[in-house]
């Protein structure tokens, strides 16, 4: 008898690649009220759930969509994917406000790309995912 072709299937995902763990990203960005759960956010990664939910305050969609483009960046390659390469249409499957309204298609790679072409309207928005990011790395590195 033959099985089903999707049963085995991988879901894509967005894999965490740091030896520094997840949670404490979720823990600052949680602080800086970004993310309505720390959990949520942990969960964002080696995710095979297809109906995991992971809110982000509305007013930080746009810190969100770069945050994943910085942590995805060559500069410093955190995170990474799996079965793909769209790291944003991953993303936005599992991404919704804090009112559990689902985040629109092509916001974070639009958005992302936005900031990236704009980077003197958008300094503040890099500058605060850089320092937040460093700010960890140095915080935790004797783990590594």
């Amino acid at each position: 008898e033959e099985k089903d072709s999707n049963e085995n299937q991988l879901l894509a995902e967005i894999s965490w690649l740091s030896k520094i763990s997840s949670s404490y990203f979720a823990s600052e960005l949680k602080s800086l009220k970004w993310i309505k759960s720390k959990t949520e956010f942990d969960n964002l990664f080696d995710n095979q759930n297809p109906n995991q939910k992971f809110r982000v305050y509305k007013k930080f969609h746009a810190h969100f969509a770069y945050f994943l483009y910085y942590l995805h960046s060559e500069e410093i390659a955190i995170i990474g994917t799996k079965q793909t390469k769209g790291l944003f249409s991953i993303a936005e499957k599992y991404i919704y406000d804090e009112n559990e309204k689902k985040i629109s298609k092509d916001f974070l790679r639009k958005k992302s790309s936005e900031i990236n072409k704009n980077k003197i309207k958008f300094d503040l928005i890099i500058s605060e995912i850089k320092r937040i990011t460093a700010f960890i790395l140095e915080k935790y590195k004797g783990l590594l």
